[in-house]
């Protein structure tokens, strides 16, 4: 059933991943804004790892935009239906994290909004949106470069969660004390 149609489109699956990018993107700007509140990863640049792991997932994640400009959106499908509320989840959740890096005071990590449930909200948003476009397309190519992404993702916070204990100490460690990484799973 899952098949991949390659075609140029107005309406191919690279428009939801705009709207997505688009959302997604203004917790940068508010980062920008608010500088202590990011992440420094810069002590982590000399880990040949990370920068292995880092860069797998920045050419993944241009690898999913590229493909979603060929791949059209069949609406006629029942895949479509599913597609889209996962879609929709992954809108709503990122749209959660934004509102919750504005309201975060400077110097201190975001735990409100759905960062109360998981550290990784961000994350978890861009797997629902994206596995949802990859439904939406009917596309195998697009889903297995996502599921390749969140594997890549999962090693890459491990990472990540190293810098928020490096910048916030004692605070972060109370955070993951009480936040799983990932909703559903045990605290790690």
């Amino acid at each position: 059933m899952l098949q991949t149609n390659f075609e140029l489109g107005i309406f191919n699956a690279y428009f939801l991943a705009l709207i997505y990018f688009i959302i997604s993107i203004l917790s940068s700007v508010f980062k920008k804004k608010n500088k202590s509140k990011g992440v420094n990863h810069s002590k982590l640049k000399d880990d040949d790892f990370f920068k292995v792991i880092y860069w797998l997932s920045f050419i993944m994640f241009i690898l999913t935009i590229i493909v979603s400009f060929f791949l059209p959106i069949v609406f006629d499908s029942i895949f479509f239906y599913i597609g889209i509320v996962l879609w929709f989840i992954g809108i709503i959740i990122v749209s959660s994290v934004v509102i919750s890096w504005v309201k975060t005071p400077q110097g201190k990590p975001v735990t409100t909004g759905t960062y109360k449930y998981s550290r990784n909200p961000m994350y978890i948003s861009f797997f629902f949106a994206y596995i949802g476009i990859g439904i939406i397309s009917i596309s195998w190519v697009f889903l297995m470069l996502v599921f390749v992404n969140i594997f890549i993702t999962i090693i890459f916070v491990e990472y990540e969660e190293k810098t928020c204990i490096e910048k916030y100490g004692n605070v972060y460690k109370d955070y993951m004390k009480k936040t799983s990484r990932w909703i559903g799973f045990p605290k790690l």
